[in-house]
């Protein structure tokens, strides 16, 4: 009987690659796991990298929307401050008009009457 060279040829070589007819190591089913392995790799960074961009995304999201509310609020204050800035110098010059016009024309106005008045009840009392 005539041996062939697929009778002695082990199917599988000792580190249990498969192996060719011609007894060469089949590298095209290392290839193909090798392929598999590297595409379920990527896949896994793939969803660590989307899961840390989804993540990284929210907290900026919620980063700038308090920021926002920062920026709202001191606005909101400036503005106060501005509001109670004019009111206080329209009281002012309001009294200042009052005043000179008082002396200018000799005649009272209520507040300076009952200014008057409560000083003239303090001193009675005190008398």
């Amino acid at each position: 009987m005539t041996k062939t060279p697929t009778d002695h040829q082990p199917k599988r070589s000792v580190l249990g690659i498969p192996v060719t007819a011609d007894g060469y190591l089949d590298l095209g089913s290392l290839q193909a796991k090798a392929n598999n392995k590297k595409r379920e790799r990527e896949e896994e960074q793939k969803k660590y990298f989307n899961n840390v961009r989804r993540k990284s995304l929210k907290k900026y999201s919620e980063d700038q929307e308090l920021f926002g509310k920062a920026l709202q609020r001191i606005k909101e204050d400036n503005e106060a401050r501005r509001n109670n800035e004019i009111a206080k110098a329209k009281a002012e010059a309001v009294n200042r008009i009052n005043e000179e016009a008082e002396r200018k024309h000799g005649v009272k106005s209520d507040k300076t009457k009952r200014l008057d008045n409560a000083w003239r009840d303090t001193l009675k009392g005190l008398i």
